[in-house]
């Protein structure tokens, strides 16, 4: 399971390498448990001096606006998402069903921290205020 937080460069650590087939692009689909919302962001893998392979999702960058396919991805709510990693011939595709995606290499659960929690609200229907109780003998 990944553990993300909210607002902050997230470094994670990848076996990707070992399962893809060529190239170093990656798409990465999360999809909320509660909402079914998906959000892509695009991937490329860094090689550190250690050999380990790091992705790093960060929120946003200074001006304010988003670019999934740098790296860049905000998520609307905290909590659960499941994740799934497509590996591609291509830098520029946010789509799972393009033909650039060579396949799914990884899936599994990712929990966003953060200080907004998903806001639910009551709706009391206030149009029939009758209520019938049936006895049965």
């Amino acid at each position: 399971m990944l553990l993300l937080e909210q607002d902050t460069v997230n470094v994670i650590y990848f076996s990707l390498k070992d399962k893809a087939t060529t190239g170093t692009n990656y798409l990465v689909v999360f999809i909320n448990d509660m909402t079914k919302e998906e959000q892509s962001v695009l991937l490329t893998l860094v090689e550190d001096v250690g050999g380990n392979l790091s992705i790093a999702f960060i929120k946003d960058n200074q001006t304010g606006t988003v670019d999934n396919l740098s790296g860049q991805i905000t998520f609307k709510n905290t909590g659960y998402y499941a994740y799934e990693i497509y590996e591609q011939s291509t830098a520029n595709n946010l789509d799972k069903t393009d033909a650039s995606v060579i396949g799914m290499i990884e899936s599994g659960k990712a929990y966003v921290k953060g200080e907004a929690e998903v806001n639910y609200t009551e709706h009391i229907d206030t149009t029939n205020t009758t209520n019938y109780l049936y006895i049965k003998n």
